[in-house]
């Protein structure tokens, strides 16, 4: 072999060396390897009580308390992300009361009770310190939960949340509302709650359903139609309320009912409610001008199928899903009804779009 068959040789082996190296680097095989990029150290320390995704006493939550290493912008704090309904409707201040350094303040949940077995959270998405440098770690979450079992329909509603507007949809899941309606709640003895549907603008008759809370179950009792000049047409109430479900709430738990008939005649054909588990639904809203996505946290869901027949009309089936929030109750109502010789079903979504006012600064 010549010195330049030699050389060539050479050049081709090293070449092919290379290729496999590159070939064994690509698949991962490569000792030498870039190290992986650091997240920057908080340019604020924050410390929030209770901690985030704590469980607390009632009594140890009738106050958050946000402490900072630096003098913080309060203002800052007003620009939220999302936020919990019950935090803002429980807060005597959304500033919140600093100290003096503007290193600490306190949130006091004064404005509306405590709620057992409710999650509280804040996400704030613009922190910034008194010389306005924005925290680098944003946005800074605030989540902890309360110990107890959920009141999910009171018996007694609290007088700030017994009428509340609902936005319904027929037949669509999104969009502009078709008409709105108002849900009036009202205690009926110790242990019992009316539930009244309004709406001026519909063509249906107006509704009002009772529910008792006996033991550990909240029971329908029945309900009464009125028309729009609000003569009763029509009073059921059943002999053996069919339980909605019981306290505390346990995910899969089903209650049923025996078919049985009114007195008026009407008869539950079919009754079956299961609790499905937790959602959190939500509202845009508009607050001190930005806009933020009010959560209803956890709230429970319960699917419940029935089948009822009224003397003289064909018989009802109705598919529905409650979502009901502690403390506050239905926030959210999604119905399927089909009669028969119906065209198709009627869809109905009612969802609680809260008062701006409850939510801006007061």
């Amino acid at each position: 072999m010549t010195l330049g068959h030699l050389s060539c040789t050479l050049r081709r082996r090293a070449a092919s060396a290379l290729a496999a190296c590159a070939a064994l680097l690509a698949l991962g095989c490569g000792d030498v390897q870039a190290p992986l990029p650091q997240p920057l150290p908080p340019n604020i320390d924050i410390r929030s009580t209770p901690a985030y995704g704590d469980t607390v006493a009632p009594d140890s939550a009738r106050t958050l308390v946000l402490e900072f290493s630096r003098p913080m912008e309060p203002y800052s704090l007003l620009l939220l992300r999302r936020i919990s309904f019950l935090l803002p409707v429980s807060v005597d201040a959304l500033e919140g009361h600093w100290n003096d350094d503007r290193t600490r303040v306190e949130f006091r949940l004064l404005d509306f009770p405590v709620q057992p077995g409710a999650t509280y959270e804040a996400v704030f998405a613009g922190l910034r310190t008194a010389d306005g440098e924005l925290y680098n770690r944003s946005p800074y979450a605030v989540l902890y939960d309360v110990d107890g079992v959920p009141d999910l329909l009171p018996m007694s509603p609290h007088a700030r949340l017994a009428s509340r507007e609902f936005c319904r949809r027929i037949g669509k899941t999104s969009g502009t509302c078709n008409v709105q309606i108002v849900m009036h709640s009202a205690s009926v003895g110790l242990d019992s709650m009316a539930l009244e549907t309004r709406c001026a603008s519909c063509a249906n008759p107006e509704r009002r359903d009772l529910f008792r809370r006996l033991g550990d179950q909240v029971q329908w009792l029945g309900f009464d139609i009125y028309a729009k000049s609000g003569a009763l047409q029509r009073s059921v109430r059943w002999r053996q309320p069919p339980g909605i479900f019981a306290l505390p709430p346990r995910q899969g738990a089903t209650l049923g009912s025996a078919v049985q008939t009114a007195p008026d005649g009407t008869t539950l054909e079919q009754w079956s409610a299961r609790l499905a588990g937790t959602d959190s639904p939500g509202q845009l809203v508009v607050a001190s001008v930005v806009p933020i996505q009010v959560q209803f946290t956890r709230s429970w869901v319960v699917e419940i199928e029935s089948r009822i027949a009224v003397p003289g009309s064909v018989p009802e089936h109705r598919l529905e899903r409650w979502w009901l929030y502690p403390g506050v109750g239905l926030v959210r109502r999604e119905t399927r009804l089909e009669r028969e010789g119906d065209a198709a079903p009627r869809i109905e979504i009612d969802s609680y779009a809260p008062d701006v006012s409850l939510v801006s600064e007061r």
